[in-house]
């Protein structure tokens, strides 16, 4: 009998698998489909680097740490701190400085910003006088009443669907900005708040041969016969004693836990059987279908803009909601003469584009890139990755709900659930879960006997 069966092989699941291996514990890690990582897809060619899925890591404590474990650290870059563009009205204009993560520098920055009318600069002015909300309400709500429609529709809004994919007006504040949220509810005002204690911006991270690096050699501490891909679980159930049978299209194990590391509606396919319960506070959570456009275009045929990136507000009608100046925020990883862009696309109000095939989608994309950078010629490299169902969207009470789910889940304390659906979306938010649940993990067997497995 393994301790530890792992279903998902993302980030959550290899990280938890490194866990388990540094405790002597016997694992396996199943794959549905051929490759490690999840969502996490570095493309590497003679044009360049770039990320096809998640590109940056936040530094937070735990993520440092097994970083620095797994002898990467000198592979750290940081990335560009250039403030991003907003596309209104044909103009790209700055965004305020600090506010990429919603914590501006100071109330000063966002009221002096050209995104912003004389009108909502006035309504700015209101936000010491604006009263609280108990409980949890939507992100658009929040800005709303606070800051006012103005930022919401040329700040936040851009902001929320160029990093999440997701709508502002069905986002959870508590699960998606609770440190923002948290600063009304101690201050009573987020310009006192500023006031007394201005925001720290976080450390935003990449590697030097990118995020798939991480995937790589976390994967190579590994024991490689442990580890299966093409493998989906077709069943698993508990089997008495808080045991479990795992039913995959090769073979069947039993464990004495099991993570399930894998998204929501996986999630909720797999629980229905035996904790129908669980698999019901599941199935509500969206999770958006995006797609990121990686291309690199020879540098004297393209007008760059100055900023690192830019944001693109759902009333402006294009089919990308933010452009990453690869080249910019992450120097050193192209050739001098050569730009690279990094569009991400879908996600909340963008659904419909994506329905597109990979031909016109492509070419519906150059369209709008012209709009912002003129562009001449054919790209060098083109590569356009789909993610079906691969960036949740907190609706409003998920933080209960994940509550809730959990206290059912004390009927089955060897059953564990981690994934970017629980309790943040970021690549670090699910390295931390990981490493949490795998701290509940007891040895079935003496080291002796798991190193004889």
């Amino acid at each position: 009998m393994l301790d530890v069966a792992i279903i998902g092989g993302g980030i959550s699941g290899l990280t938890a698998a490194y866990q388990a291996q540094r405790r002597n514990l016997t694992y396996r890690v199943f794959e549905a489909s051929d490759r490690w990582g999840g969502a996490i897809h570095t493309i590497n060619s003679l044009q360049g680097l770039e990320e096809a899925g998640p590109e940056t890591l936040v530094g937070k404590p735990q993520v440092l740490e097994l970083c620095r474990e797994l002898g990467l650290e000198d592979q750290w870059i940081p990335a560009s701190k250039e403030r991003p563009l907003v596309l209104k009205d044909k103009h790209l204009l700055p965004l305020p400085e600090g506010f990429r993560r919603l914590m501006p520098s100071g109330t000063k920055a966002v009221f002096q910003s050209p995104l912003l009318s004389n009108w909502g600069r006035m309504r700015l002015l209101m936000e010491p006088f604006v009263g609280q909300h108990k409980g949890d309400e939507s992100v658009a709500d929040f800005i709303r009443r606070r800051l006012g429609e103005e930022v919401l529709q040329w700040m936040v809004q851009p902001i929320v669907t160029g990093i999440y994919g997701a709508d502002p007006e069905h986002l959870s504040m508590e699960s998606t900005f609770p440190s923002l949220l948290k600063r009304e509810q101690e201050h009573g005002s987020l310009y006192r708040s500023f006031r007394k204690s201005p925001p720290k911006e976080a450390t935003l991270l990449g590697f030097r041969q990118g995020l798939s690096h991480l995937v790589l050699t976390l994967r190579q501490k590994l024991k490689q016969d442990w580890l299966h891909l093409n493998s989906p679980v077709l069943a698993f159930s508990p089997c008495g004693g808080g045991e479990w049978h795992i039913q995959t299209k090769d073979q069947r194990v039993r464990a004495r836990h099991v993570l399930l590391a894998l998204p929501a509606p996986t999630t909720s396919s797999l629980l229905q059987s035996f904790a129908p319960e669980m698999a019901a506070l599941i199935r509500p959570i969206v999770a958006r279908d995006v797609a990121v456009l990686c291309q690199a275009w020879p540098k004297d045929k393209v007008q760059v803009p100055e900023g690192g990136s830019l944001l693109v507000p759902l009333t402006q009608g294009l089919c990308f909601s933010s452009c990453t100046m690869a080249h910019l925020k992450w120097p050193g990883r192209s050739p001098w003469d050569v730009v690279t862009t990094r569009l991400l696309l879908g996600g909340a109000g963008r659904e419909q584009f994506l329905q597109l095939g990979d031909k016109d989608l492509i070419e519906r994309c150059r369209q709008d890139l012209n709009q912002l950078m003129p562009l001449q010629g054919d790209p060098l490299k083109s590569v356009l990755v789909r993610h079906p169902q691969r960036l949740p969207e907190y609706p409003v009470g998920h933080r209960q709900r994940i509550a809730d789910l959990l206290e059912l889940g004390q009927a089955h304390p060897t059953l564990h659930l981690s994934g970017n659906w629980l309790e943040g979306v970021g690549v670090a938010d699910c390295i931390q879960r990981a490493i949490s649940v795998s701290r509940l993990w007891k040895r079935v067997r003496t080291p002796e006997q798991a190193a004889a497995v």
